[in-house]
């Protein structure tokens, strides 16, 4: 392999976690958007469910909440 093709290709990596993280960060939005929309639910409920939707959301795997 060429040195161009490993650029290419650590370059389509990169950009590939990228769009991951945007995923992941779009789906948090989404996720939390949900659990509001949802009335019957109070605040102290919605808080405990973003924390729970939050930990997803982290690059780093570490930070997740149990």
């Amino acid at each position: 392999m060429t040195k161009r093709e490993w650029q290419i290709r650590s370059e389509r990596l990169g950009l590939e976690a990228q769009l991951r993280e945007r995923n992941k960060e779009l789906k948090l939005l989404y996720d939390f958007s949900r659990l509001v929309d949802k009335a019957e639910k109070s605040i102290d409920d919605i808080l405990m469910g973003l924390l729970r939707i939050l930990s997803d959301a982290f690059q780093n795997l570490r930070a997740r909440v149990p």
